[in-house]
């Protein structure tokens, strides 16, 4: 169960980073430092996972009444079980944030020539600007 919730983490916190990645570069472009970065990303990833732990824990002890049947040797509401479980999505949280928080700042800023700076990704590719044919020139 902590692999899907691992993975299913990851996923959604990745999915969240690629979403704010030209945030990232305007932010890394008007001279924000990496460890900047690193921190705001850590940082959503980290309340995101809180509030989604306070909400399952609330959710788990109103449930466990109904499932008591199932239970074998464990109470509904066994404190070390919900310590435990609380503890290990947390770190799980822990490094699904990290993960992609190393990969946002990552990405490399490119100069173009005429000064602007930018976050290179796969839409706009690093180098100068293209240049104007000499006929467009005229026209305009």
């Amino acid at each position: 169960m902590p692999d899907c919730a691992a993975v299913g983490l990851y996923g959604v916190l990745s999915s969240v980073v690629s979403q704010r990645t030209s945030e990232i570069g305007v932010r890394m472009a008007l001279g924000a430092a990496p460890a900047a970065i690193f921190r705001l990303v850590v940082a959503q990833g980290l309340l995101l996972s809180v509030i989604g732990i306070a909400l399952g824990l609330a959710a788990a002890f109103g449930l466990t009444r109904l499932m008591t049947t199932m239970l074998v040797g464990v109470r509904p509401t066994d404190p070390a079980t919900f310590a435990l479980m609380t503890v290990a999505f947390f770190l799980i949280a822990a490094v699904a944030s990290w993960l992609p928080a190393r990969a946002s700042i990552r990405r490399r800023r490119c100069a173009r020539s005429d000064g602007v700076r930018w976050l290179g990704c796969k839409l706009s590719g690093c180098g100068p600007p293209e240049k104007p044919e000499p006929s467009r020139l005229l026209l305009n």
